[in-house]
């Protein structure tokens, strides 16, 4: 963690801005950074821990997430041994069963970087998406809010770009594996990472100029308040974009050929397909506007080529029956891109 993002973040318990810094253990490399140590509340108290350069920011009421995936993990053993879910009851409330749901899913990062972070049309859709967003509209310098960032799918081209980032998903495992990708490609000055609620992000009202949300909604029970607590975090004027699965009429086909080959595991929330008026709505709570586009009308397994092919093949298909009438809405991937009005 850099020393001086101390100043981005809040308590996540009683939302104060002003947290200490104490550190234990600086880098080696750049004595800037802060491999081990904490942060303390200046109000109720509370510290977190600050590991290997990874903030956990988690409030109490989910504290015990890795304790909750242990147990997911180990269910068939839960009656034997008395395991439960969870041991947060003296804390205030047990952990809500959503917050565990994308752990359940993906345990294994090794098969997460294989089965998506690598899966032939996601690279594809990485760059016709979020990296054609990304070179439209930021610059070097600019400081972004990556929210869900899982193994680094974002955060790690927005720090080759030269752009800054904080950097959050509730899976430390996931955040882990991020970090070690920022090491090895020397850019961990650039991204500040933190193990948190990506509903409630504990970072500093209007500090960032732009919040990414990239596959990141359909996994949460309240898409609405996460959308918004984005919101407040960015600038006037600032940017926000997001990438999810689209609720169009042809799903049950997309969904069939999952079936039948099922490229990846992905667990999402009860409701996890998102409409056009549904994101334009939650965006305009917070004073967001801007448009939406669809994107992927071809089921993802026919992207079986190289990535120069797949892309070309995603951005002629994409072109074509975006204009279509009857078809411009069948796309399984929505995305929108606005602005904070000033």
């Amino acid at each position: 963690m850099n020393h001086g993002a101390a100043s981005l973040f809040i308590c996540p318990e009683c939302q104060c801005g002003t947290l200490h810094v104490e550190e234990f253990l600086l880098s080696d490399k750049d004595a800037d950074q802060i491999v081990d140590g904490r942060l303390i509340c200046g109000q109720c108290k509370n510290w977190y821990r600050i590991e290997n350069g990874v903030v956990d920011l988690l409030p109490a009421r989910i504290k015990h997430l890795n304790y909750d995936r242990f147990v997911l993990k180990n269910i068939r053993f839960a009656e034997k041994y008395g395991l439960a879910l969870s041991v947060a009851d003296e804390l205030g409330g047990s952990t809500p069963l959503n917050k565990t749901k994308p752990l359940g899913a993906f345990e294994d990062v090794v098969n997460y970087e294989k089965d998506v972070v690598n899966n032939r049309f996601y690279k594809a859709l990485d760059e016709t998406a979020f990296l054609d967003w990304m070179k439209r509209n930021l610059k070097t310098g600019n400081l972004v809010l990556d929210v869900g960032c899982g193994s680094g799918r974002q955060c790690v081209p927005l720090a080759e770009a030269g752009i800054r980032a904080v950097a959050m998903d509730i899976d430390e495992d996931m955040v882990l594996l991020a970090a070690k990708k920022l090491n090895e490609g020397s850019l961990s000055s650039m991204v500040d990472l933190v193990v948190g609620d990506g509903e409630n992000p504990p970072v500093r009202d209007e500090s960032f100029n732009a919040s990414v949300h990239y596959g990141v909604l359909h996994h949460l029970t309240e898409k609405d308040a996460a959308v918004f607590n984005a919101s407040r975090k960015v600038v006037p004027g600032g940017l926000m974009y997001t990438l999810d699965p689209h609720k169009s009429f042809v799903r049950f086909i997309f969904d069939y050929f999952m079936k039948v080959w099922q490229l990846w595991v992905e667990e999402a929330s009860e409701d996890p397909l998102i409409t056009e008026e549904q994101i334009l709505s939650w965006m305009a709570k917070g004073g967001v506007y801007g448009k939406t586009r669809l994107s992927t009308y071809l089921p993802p397994h026919i992207f079986f080529a190289g990535l120069r092919t797949n892309v070309w093949l995603l951005k002629l298909t994409d072109g074509i029956f975006s204009r279509i009438s009857g078809i411009r809405k069948a796309g399984g991937v929505i995305i929108f891109e606005g602005k904070k009005k000033d």
